[in-house]
């Protein structure tokens, strides 16, 4: 009897397992891609979210916009990195302040059939609506991107300079300068490529030739709107004209 007895828990213990075993197997079966594709998502925000918050804010942020693709992430890290070294100091001694630069490919009419046509002469239609559909996209977006106040120097082609009423809004170099700078195309706006520091920072040629840097009046919203950050931007317009190579 007590032999019986001693049996009793452990082969009820071993149906409780085999009970949540058989159970998880069902589930196992009927759920399997609910669970793996659940996972994916949960994973991948976790993910999103450990960036987000490791990412620090940059302290300036540029824009060009025209017919530029930064080649690869290295093109576009070398720029800033040209950049970073004349950026202003922070007012509490911390460095100098971090850049980050974004950038919209806008390309003109010309550019756009010129792109459409292969070396034979073969005009494609189809590539020209693409590329017509995507400069409108990224237009629009640095046209309502300007209006934020997030950003007060510019990198721009001939192209959107002229269509984007960006000279509206731009600073006139008289106000910065005693004399026309070097490379001024008009009141308000700069060759970029006829700097010395586009000629001495190789990083720079990523940037087509035709780009101008035009600085902007701030906005009553935005970062610019806040006096410091709107001095950086001024500041660094003025170290990268006034840029003389060692």
């Amino acid at each position: 009897m007590a032999d019986r007895a001693d049996k009793i828990p452990q082969e009820g213990a071993k149906i409780h397992k085999n009970r949540f075993l058989l159970g998880l197997e069902n589930y196992w079966y009927h759920y399997k891609w609910h669970t793996i594709v659940a996972l994916f998502f949960a994973f991948t925000l976790l993910f999103c979210l450990i960036q987000c918050v490791g990412r620090k804010e940059p302290d300036i942020l540029l824009v060009a916009a025209g017919d530029i693709a930064f080649s690869n992430t290295d093109a576009r890290d070398g720029f800033v990195a040209a950049l970073e070294t004349v950026s202003p100091e922070k007012k509490k001694g911390d460095g100098k302040r971090s850049i980050q630069i974004s950038h919209y490919t806008i390309f003109s009419e010309e550019q756009m059939k010129e792109l459409s046509t292969d070396g034979e002469g073969n005009y494609s239609p189809a590539t020209y609506a693409s590329l017509k559909a995507n400069t409108q996209t990224e237009y629009d977006a640095f046209t309502s991107f300007r209006m934020t106040g997030e950003c007060s120097l510019y990198f721009v082609s001939d192209y959107v300079y002229e269509n984007s009423n960006l000279r509206e809004y731009a600073v006139p170099l008289s106000e910065l300068f005693e004399t026309a700078p070097n490379g001024a195309l008009d009141e308000y706006s700069i060759r970029f490529s006829e700097l010395a520091f586009y000629r001495y920072y190789a990083a720079c040629k990523a940037l087509p030739k035709d780009f101008r840097l035009v600085l902007v009046k701030p906005l009553v919203v935005g970062k610019a709107s806040n006096e410091d950050a709107y001095g950086a931007f001024r500041d660094l317009f003025v170290a990268i004209l006034s840029f003389e190579a060692p």
